[in-house]
């Protein structure tokens, strides 16, 4: 394999992830009961997690982003903040959720 295959092979890849990646903004229906129950939130606190990312998503900052430093920093930094913010998901749910009920 050449370097030019292996640079397509390399780009599928990252392009399947970003898509998958994509992907997980439509699918907060799906486990947002899940999490509220989890969670022990109301229906308004679970409404607000949403609408932080659905700002996060529509806001438009991210073609700044691109325009200045390009689609390799931006995938890059983009991939960072998913990992983080499911991170901290996961984290709330599996170590805070089962002491207390968080209050906003």
């Amino acid at each position: 394999m050449d370097q030019n295959d292996a640079t397509r092979w390399t780009n599928l890849g990252a392009s399947l992830l970003i898509i998958l990646a994509g992907g997980t903004v439509y699918a907060f229906g799906a486990y947002s009961e899940a999490l509220k129950r989890k969670l022990h939130l109301t229906q308004a606190q679970l409404e607000l997690a949403a609408l932080c990312g659905n700002l996060g998503n529509y806001l438009g900052t991210a073609g700044f982003f691109y325009d200045r430093y390009g689609a390799v920093a931006s995938a890059k930094f983009g991939a960072t903040l998913i990992g983080l913010g499911y991170g901290l998901q996961w984290l709330l749910c599996v170590y805070f959720a089962s002491e207390h009920a968080i209050e906003f």
